[in-house]
């Protein structure tokens, strides 16, 4: 699943404001996990039943990530990316990994993603 992957673009920008659009909590699905030390979650705003099993195996072969039919927890959640797709993603990053929302930020704009914040 090629849009699940362009989260290894992500991490990789990471290597190194203020502002952003607002996302209300979803109702799922999403995929966590921890890629190059760095704690993550998407959430598929908008995603139809008939999409999970491409999203979760997606999540487990191309991000070895855990998928869940609920939505990502939001707690500790630094910043996020949102990426012009079909369904949305939402990329979010957590204070474990010891990201800035500024860090975020950047990566989102080299990305061609809006910044996000929960």
């Amino acid at each position: 699943m090629k849009r699940v992957s362009k989260i290894f673009v992500l991490l990789a920008g990471l290597a190194g404001c203020g502002g952003g659009v607002h996302i209300a909590p979803s109702s799922g699905p999403s995929c966590s996990g921890t890629q190059q030390g760095i704690q993550f979650c998407v959430d598929f705003l908008g995603a139809t039943a008939a999409q999970f099993a491409d999203l979760e195996n997606g999540c487990v072969t191309q991000l070895n990530g855990t998928f869940s039919s609920g939505p990502c927890d939001r707690n500790g959640v630094v910043a996020g990316c949102l990426a012009n797709s079909t369904p949305q993603e939402v990329t979010w990053f957590y204070s474990d990994s010891g990201l800035t929302p500024s860090q975020v930020q950047k990566v989102c704009s080299q990305q061609n993603q809006t910044f996000a914040t929960p």
